[in-house]
């Protein structure tokens, strides 16, 4: 893996962008940043009353960023402050990003009830995800 250098966090997010994330850094913006192999996770607190949630996934060869995306309006290809933030804290404090442990571990620990709750929100999000419970149903058993 390439190493993360400013000038590489200034190419990808640009030079305003990379100095206002440097500050949100230094103002303790960023929250609970995690890691899950090289995808770094992370909420960004910006103007809105709720924090921003932002992914980087880190390249492993030559290129040291290969996609990112925030949910802030700026956010979709990647290339906002929140990103930068994210970069910032990787690249001066990688400790700082726990490691995440693999979903079915999480959800192995959740009820029934609770696993139910959250596959109805995600189809209200995303109805095609309906489509794999009638697969499940259809799947010999």
């Amino acid at each position: 893996m390439k190493k993360m250098t400013e000038a590489c966090i200034r190419e990808w997010v640009g030079a305003t962008a990379s100095q206002r994330g440097q500050g949100y850094v230094a103002q303790g913006k960023v929250l609970q940043p995690r890691r899950s192999g090289m995808l770094l996770k992370a909420l960004c607190q910006g103007q809105a009353v709720e924090p921003y949630r932002v992914w980087v996934r880190l390249g492993e060869g030559e290129e040291p960023i290969v996609a990112a995306r925030c949910t802030c309006p700026m956010g979709g290809e990647g290339r906002c402050k929140h990103v930068a933030a994210v970069l910032h804290l990787w690249r001066a404090s990688p400790e700082a990003f726990t490691p995440e442990p693999p979903l079915a571990a999480q959800l192995m620990t959740w009820s029934q009830a609770d696993l139910v709750a959250l596959i109805c929100r995600m189809v209200e999000r995303d109805p095609d995800l309906r489509a794999l419970v009638a697969l499940h149903d259809a799947a010999p058993k």
